[in-house]
């Protein structure tokens, strides 16, 4: 009975034994072990009720530094889209700025946060706003020799923008940027919108009602064409016109057909003229068919005498 209890006493000596050795080398595997992460993003809860209100939060500081605590094969592999780091925002009713916590879930099993830091982020609360702009577009890329853009006509001429009031406050312009690059023929693609300030910087945190829109782009041919006067109206009794001459002569065009090579502008008189003069022509052109390039002012010089 003695030697039964005996082998029983040296049976859970040895499984103590074995299970501390066992941790030991557990242990030594995987210690114990800190991990800096840098400005990992703190997002904002809230935003939902908040707009309900009229409202938006601006996070001020939108980052921050964590040290974080646990078995090296765990605390190695983390990356900060493993974490929920947050503020809490959705009990605020009023617009002004605000120090909220930072709060930290999602951590894996044995992990701690050691360091935050900082532990508390400014938020400010904003008057939700909403305008409307036009949309204009742009163009990225170049054409061969013998093509150029004729028009960029987007699907939507306004779209209504929606944001934090200082934000959208710097909104400049609305643009989609049509890409012409291995454009050959005519074309629609469907481009997204982007808000920029006047500087051309892209403003982010606002929301425009349309994402994508249309572009119908339309080529055509850039050429040199001449200016034709036409007359409309006649000088003083007793008085012709004997010649007539445009200033400037000649005009850049983009045209959709290459058989256009003149540009009409019609000069009007008053019938009181009795001496040469000059007066400004209207351009009298097919916009369909015919764009003038920085369309100059046309000038017609006209000789008038008496017959």
């Amino acid at each position: 009975m003695k030697k039964k209890k005996n082998k029983i006493l040296y049976f859970v000596f040895a499984l103590v034994i074995a299970v501390l050795l066992w941790m030991i080398a557990l242990n030594e595997e995987n210690p114990m072990a800190t991990r800096n992460m840098l400005n990992v993003p703190v997002n904002i809860y809230g935003q939902q009720i908040l707009a309900s209100q009229d409202l938006v939060a601006l996070n001020k500081q939108n980052t921050v530094n964590l040290k974080l605590k646990g078995p090296v094969l765990t605390v190695s592999t983390i990356t900060p889209k493993d974490l929920n780091v947050y503020a809490d925002a959705s009990a605020i009713v009023r617009t002004g700025e605000y120090m909220l916590p930072v709060v930290i879930s999602g951590l894996p099993y044995g992990v701690e946060v050691a360091e935050i830091g900082p532990t508390n982020i400014t938020v400010e609360i904003e008057k939700l706003t909403e305008i409307e702009m036009p949309v204009t577009v742009g163009s990225l890329g170049s054409l061969p020799n013998d093509l150029s853009v004729f028009s960029l006509t987007p699907s939507v001429s306004n779209v209504r923008i929606k944001g934090p009031e200082s934000v959208v406050k710097t909104v400049a312009k609305v643009e989609a940027t049509a890409e012409i690059g291995e454009v050959t023929h005519d074309t629609t693609q469907s481009r997204p919108l982007i808000a920029y300030t006047k500087e051309g910087t892209k403003v982010t945190d606002v929301t425009i009602d349309e994402a994508n829109i249309d572009v119908e782009i339309l080529l055509g041919h850039k050429k040199t064409a001449q200016v034709a006067l036409t007359i409309q109206g006649k000088p003083a009794d007793g008085y012709a016109v004997t010649a007539i001459e445009a200033e400037p002569k000649t005009v850049e065009i983009i045209t959709r057909t290459q058989e256009v090579n003149n540009v009409s502008a019609v000069v009007s008189l008053s019938g009181n003229e009795t001496a040469d003069t000059t007066l400004i022509a209207a351009y009298n052109v097919d916009d369909a068919m015919i764009k003038v390039i920085n369309a100059p002012v046309i000038r017609a010089v006209l000789k008038i005498t008496p017959i």
